[in-house]
């Protein structure tokens, strides 16, 4: 495989140095190498035991096989899930989140999440208080920036659970069993981090919008009640 094909499917990504080696092997699987192939079997091997406890172990085989052909070649006219691959962390991490979902969707169980710890992070909605809709319509700019602000200051695995619980789809009970802890800490990561950022927007709000404390009250339970903007896109805009 030459030098000419891996850049043609790298393109022109920002990649942390320290995972170029394994965005150089995802290209090469794409590539169709075969000596890359055999070392993405080698680590979906190493990453099945990740799905002991969320399906039978009859079923691990088929999944990891399944997963396979999705990374490699894409199925229902999508293209190979390989190619999300943008080298911002480790391979074999990535791939652990792809087979744990996997298991999961292959379970099919209903997703196990407290209403009050996801109502937050929702599309926001109609408002019905014309005052504060006025409010929210002309300092939009300043709730997103204080969004994406909060959203930095985050550390780099609060960042990785909120964008494994809101991109990758995996509820506080999935999150549970991919860091083996009980999911009560997980739902405790998931308000911990909920309480932060609303925190910092709050106090970003406070100091660039200078409103009075009644109506920066009133528009904090607008954007606890609906996360205006949506904390989704303003995580695959940064991601």
């Amino acid at each position: 495989m030459d030098d000419h094909t891996i850049a043609s499917i790298l393109g022109t990504r920002e990649v942390d140095v320290r995972c170029a080696a394994d965005l150089y092997l995802a290209a090469a699987v794409l590539a169709s190498d075969s000596g890359a192939l055999r070392i993405l079997d080698g680590l979906l091997g190493e990453i099945a035991p990740a799905l002991r406890g969320i399906v039978s172990d009859h079923d691990i085989d088929d999944i990891v096989q399944e997963l396979r052909v999705r990374l490699v070649v894409g199925d229902d006219h999508r293209r190979p899930a390989l190619e999300g691959y943008a080298g911002k962390g480790p391979l074999r991490a990535w791939l652990r989140v792809a087979l744990v979902r996997a298991g999961f969707d292959r379970r099919r169980k209903p997703v196990d999440v407290l209403l009050d710890e996801t109502a937050w992070l929702a599309v926001p909605g109609v408002n019905t208080e014309p005052s504060l809709a006025a409010l929210r319509k002309t300092t939009g700019p300043a709730i997103r920036a204080a969004f994406e602000a909060a959203l930095s200051k985050l550390d780099a695995r609060e960042r990785l659970i909120l964008r494994q619980h809101l991109l990758d789809g995996l509820s506080p009970p999935d999150l549970a069993t991919l860091y083996g802890v009980h999911r009560v800490t997980a739902f405790r990561w998931l308000a911990a981090i909920k309480q932060r950022v609303l925190a910092d927007v709050r106090a970003s709000l406070q100091d660039s919008l200078q409103i009075d404390a009644t109506t920066l009250d009133s528009l904090m339970r607008r954007v606890r009640d609906s996360a205006a903007p949506s904390v989704e896109r303003l995580l695959i805009a940064t991601s």
